[in-house]
């Protein structure tokens, strides 16, 4: 009956020569776990007499070659069970498991047999499942922070609105100074919107910020916001902190725009006189691909004052 045994050199079972060494020429020092076999491998014709094997060299000899063509029969492959249970201990102590939980599945699914692994393995990780809470809300608050920001600018500029959404255009440039896309509702009239751009920056005193009327510190966050075109634009004669309309005015105004022209968002407002009102803004369809020199609606409002009572209409509105 043939000898086999682990070869630590070739990484492998082996048969073992009869001068107990490994057929590719390895000593007894590298074999290990010995057992017998069944069936002998076949060994070609030696001039050596068959219970005088032959004299050991480095080079394997034929007998050597014909062990190393030949697989034992009835060998058991070496078990790959502890690496397994390493590999799926080392992800849960690098999880932040916990190492008594870690080594209390190692207990148990070390007494389990190679064919019960997986589902071992499942249900353990199952039982953990539960105790495992992962924290997804960090976006979330994060998200919320900028929200309260911009709304407290929006309230600044625009007391009559809030904030309906926000997002930022492009990259911060070097300074770290990110442009906000913003949309605010009337509060009156959540249809009724404006839209505008403001600048947001950690940056001390930064250049505009002089600007009486342009710039707003919010020192609960310790930014600066930059918004010129209630300058450049009218939107501050009508909707800002000293507006040239009341409420009520606006509330009839923004009632009949919304029934009129649903989803239209107001970007620029001409405001000559109190007695006449150029909107222009764009349709809310196209708000990913606005920039603050588009425009896709006019309308033009006028205070008729021979109405009983006065109210403001529209006497022109053009698409384009």
């Amino acid at each position: 009956m043939a000898r086999a045994a682990f070869c630590s050199q070739c990484n492998a079972n082996v048969y073992v020569t009869d001068d107990g060494r490994c057929p590719q020429g390895h000593g007894p020092e590298s074999l290990s776990n010995f057992y017998e076999v069944t069936e002998e491998p076949s060994i070609a014709p030696s001039p050596a007499p068959v219970d005088q094997p032959p004299a050991y060299t480095p080079k394997p000899s034929p007998a050597a070659a014909a062990y190393a063509d030949a697989s034992p029969v009835g060998a058991k492959p070496k078990s790959k069970l502890p690496i397994i249970i390493a590999i799926v201990v080392g992800l849960l102590l690098l999880c932040g498991i916990g190492s008594c939980v870690a080594i209390g599945m190692f207990m148990n699914v070390a007494e389990t047999s190679v064919t019960d692994l997986e589902t071992a393995i499942d249900e353990e990780i199952a039982a953990l499942e539960d105790e495992v809470v992962i924290d997804d809300s960090v976006d979330g608050q994060l998200a919320d922070l900028a929200a309260a920001d911009t709304q407290r600018m929006v309230q600044h500029f625009y007391p009559w609105f809030d904030l309906e959404t926000h997002y930022t255009v492009g990259e911060p440039d070097a300074s770290g100074a990110s442009v906000f896309h913003v949309i605010a509702y009337y509060k009156n009239n959540p249809d009724f919107y404006l839209t505008f751009f403001a600048t947001r920056t950690t940056e001390a005193n930064p250049a505009g910020s002089d600007v009486e009327g342009q710039a707003y510190f919010d020192s609960e966050a310790n930014v600066w916001w930059l918004h010129p075109e209630t300058r450049t634009h009218a939107l501050d004669s009508v909707f800002g902190p000293s507006p040239l309309m009341v409420e009520s005015m606006l509330d009839q105004i923004s009632a009949d725009f919304v029934s009129a022209h649903p989803g239209k968002l107001v970007s620029d407002i001409t405001a000559l006189t109190n007695m006449d009102l150029g909107f222009a803004g764009i349709d809310e369809s196209e708000i990913d691909d606005w920039y603050d020199d588009g425009e896709s609606f006019t309308s033009t409002w006028v205070n008729d004052i021979a109405a009983s009572p006065s109210r403001w209409k529209e006497v022109d509105y053009s698409e384009f």
